[in-house]
């Protein structure tokens, strides 16, 4: 399930550009590894993953999902020309981002 900055930029077409993709591995943790192993990604420490080839880090954050204290079940979800993308609603999307400005005063969530 995607979260964070990288959903911003989906929102936003682009507005706000995330280099950093956090998936949110609900009921997959166990094929994180061998995935991310298999597409030349490198781990950079426990949740953090890094590829030569691109900019984009990817990011595995544990659940469960939530935005500020608000725990979150019902994701939207997305087409794409790959499996379905599962990712925060435009609503729990902002209520996160407020979350983050208010819990560490990140000025750029506010924005």
């Amino acid at each position: 399930m995607l979260s964070g900055g990288a959903v911003v930029s989906i929102y936003s077409r682009n507005a706000y550009e995330s280099y950093d993709l956090d998936f949110v591995p609900i009921g997959l943790s166990a094929k994180v590894e061998h995935a991310m192993t298999e597409l030349g990604f490198k781990r950079r420490d426990q949740r953090n993953w890094i590829h030569p080839r691109t900019k984009y880090s990817v990011e595995f954050p544990t659940g469960p999902v939530t935005a500020g204290m608000a725990q979150i079940t019902k994701f939207a979800r997305r087409e794409t020309k790959h499996p379905r993308l599962r990712l925060l609603a435009p609503t729990e999307c902002v209520m996160d981002r407020l979350a983050k400005y208010l819990h560490w005063g990140d000025l750029q969530s506010l924005e």
